[in-house]
Order: C-alpha cells, then structure tokens, then sequence
C-alpha cells in the first residue's frame, strides 16, 4: 500500500500510514466501534455522544495552535490530490468522504 515512499520515509513512519478505516471496521466489514467521531464535526459529535450516556458536563476544549498552517482541497494540486486518495481510498470509501 505504502510502496510509492521512499525507503527512508517508510523506514521512520511506516506504522503512522495504517487506514483509519481499519481501526473502525473489522476484517469482515461490520463496525467494530459503537461510534465513530468525525474531526471536522468533532465538537457535535462529541457533545451527542456525551449526552447519550448522561456526561453532558464533559466538553472538550480547543486549543488554536498559531504554527500550523491550515488548507483546504483547493490549495492542492490535481496530481496531490491523486496520491492523497489512491494512498487513502479504503478511508474515503469506506468512511463516507468525497474525493475533491
């Protein structure tokens, strides 16, 4: 899967580049998770899923790191985009993201 890296990449973070996907579905397909939380809703999603189980005073709290860049889809090229879905097409499949 990660074959197109660098041998020096794979080397140091290989184990960094497992599919979300797998941590969330087991081999047969079926949901190995009772929930799954998005980042991009991560505040939403976390609130509902408190309020399920009566933790409603829990929040989590955001913390603005200034050093990091932020982009969208659009700040990347066409070719980026590419290797970013083929690298990770069993998480967009399978998570529901589309593919910009």
């Amino acid at each position: 899967m990660i074959n197109f890296l660098p041998d020096y990449v794979c080397r140091r973070f290989c184990g960094h580049f497992i599919p979300q996907s797998q941590y969330v579905f087991n081999e047969d397909g079926s949901l190995a998770v009772d929930h799954v939380l998005r980042f991009e809703s991560l505040n939403d999603d976390f609130s509902r899923l408190m309020s399920m189980y009566n933790m409603s005073d829990l929040n989590l709290t955001k913390k603005d790191n200034p050093g990091i860049l932020k982009f969208t889809p659009a700040d990347l090229t066409r070719l980026t985009r590419n290797i970013i879905y083929n690298y990770a097409r069993e998480d967009f499949e399978r998570l529901g993201y589309k593919y910009y």
